[in-house]
């Protein structure tokens, strides 16, 4: 496993590409890192690799509409 840490533009063309990153918060937040690929490229593969090693949520954005749709509620109050 390849680690180091990239621009910005080049993780945007890792995503694009269809690969997984993972970007990380900072240190006096939570200093955690989070698996980020885009939707277009999240098969069943990439989606049990984040639920695999990642052992965390798995998120994706949804517009207001569509979450009226699935009468989905907040998950929490106020975001940090």
């Amino acid at each position: 496993m390849q680690v180091k840490l990239d621009k910005i533009a080049d993780a945007i063309a890792d995503i694009k590409a269809g690969k997984v990153i993972i970007v990380v918060d900072d240190e006096d937040r939570e200093n955690e890192g989070d698996f980020v690929a885009a939707a277009e490229h999240a098969t069943p593969e990439v989606i049990n690799f984040m639920a695999t090693y990642g052992r965390g949520l798995i998120c994706a954005p949804l517009t207001e509409q569509r979450c009226d749709e699935l009468q989905l509620d907040l998950m929490v109050g106020k975001n940090t």
